[in-house]
């Protein structure tokens, strides 16, 4: 039970922070979203801003998984496809996106954000030079 309560207070906490923003989410709110006392929510998660950088951190887990999948196809062109796909596929209006967005604006205020956000976009980057590299290495890519 405890690893399922976690679970639906990140998933209540994403809903909060696509709703109102991770400056207008309330763990009280949260709390009430995934069906639990307040005290659950702090016996889970020490601080607000704890909760916050996990809830953040389990949308961008999410959307990776789509962003990864054009680095994974067989050939390049195949990639880029797959890329233009995902890219044209992005609902702005769901919450694990709105929460990207979010940690976007206010990465800067809140470090770990940054230093996480940074981190997931320099590794993706990463990947994604190696792939174009190895293409061109091997003459798939001029």
């Amino acid at each position: 039970m405890t690893k399922e309560t976690r679970t639906r207070i990140l998933a209540a906490a994403i809903e909060e922070i696509a709703e109102h923003g991770l400056g207008g989410a309330r763990t009280r709110s949260i709390a009430e979203r995934a069906g639990v006392n307040n005290a659950l929510v702090h016996y889970h998660f020490q601080t607000r801003e704890d909760l916050l950088v996990e809830a953040a951190t389990t949308a961008f887990a999410a959307m990776a998984e789509m962003a990864e999948a054009p680095l994974q196809s067989d050939s390049v062109a195949d990639g880029i496809d797959a890329m233009s796909e995902m890219i044209g596929s992005i609902d702005p209006s769901e919450p694990g996106w709105q929460v990207i967005m979010e940690v976007m604006l206010h990465a800067r205020r809140i470090p770990r954000l940054g230093e996480f956000a940074l981190g997931f976009l320099e590794q993706y980057r990463a990947v994604l030079e190696a792939r174009l590299d190895a293409a061109v290495a091997d003459g798939r890519l001029p």
